[in-house]
């Protein structure tokens, strides 16, 4: 497949350079009553890739999908690893995969690095009221109590005031 062109962030135009028959992650029902696994692609046909819909899948990620969970990537779950979802990053599409993968992965990642160097030094972050501990594992995850084993470390925080 040939990148065509980019519509938004969250789909993707190819284009098939040869003759292909392209798997399915799950079967679907023809009209005439057929199933198939998978679907012939003719060369120079163009194909959409939903982005969004592989990311904020509820069947691969669960019924929390839209929720913002770090705790994703550090275990993922086992229905997302055996979708064998190909992308550059954490098994997401957003930057595609292979070959064709994004080229401006990195510089992404640097300008987010930027914008929260920038965004820490005029925040004021102070400690909440309920104490925290560390669950200590394999990677130590901040948890409020004792019996939690949830990550989770709340902050009060404010901008300073400017001078």
């Amino acid at each position: 497949m040939v990148c065509g062109c980019t519509v938004g962030v969250l789909t993707f135009i190819f284009r098939a350079t040869a003759d292909r028959m392209l798997p399915l992650s799950q079967p679907v029902n023809t009209l005439d009553g057929r199933t198939r696994s998978k679907v012939f692609v003719p060369e120079g046909t163009k194909t959409l890739i939903g982005v969004y819909k592989s990311n904020a899948s509820k069947k691969f990620w669960g019924p929390d999908a839209l929720e913002w969970k770090p705790q994703r990537w550090t275990q993922l779950p086992p229905t997302v690893a055996e979708a064998h979802i190909p992308g550059v990053y954490s098994h997401l599409l957003s930057f595609i995969a292979g070959k064709r993968a994004c080229i401006g992965f990195k510089v992404s990642e640097m300008e987010m690095r930027v914008a929260l160097a920038v965004i820490v030094t005029i925040i004021i972050f102070d400690l909440p009221e309920n104490p925290f501990t560390w669950n200590v594992a394999a990677v130590w995850d901040p948890i409020v109590g004792r019996e939690s084993v949830k990550p989770e470390m709340p902050l009060r925080f404010s901008m300073y005031a400017a001078q």
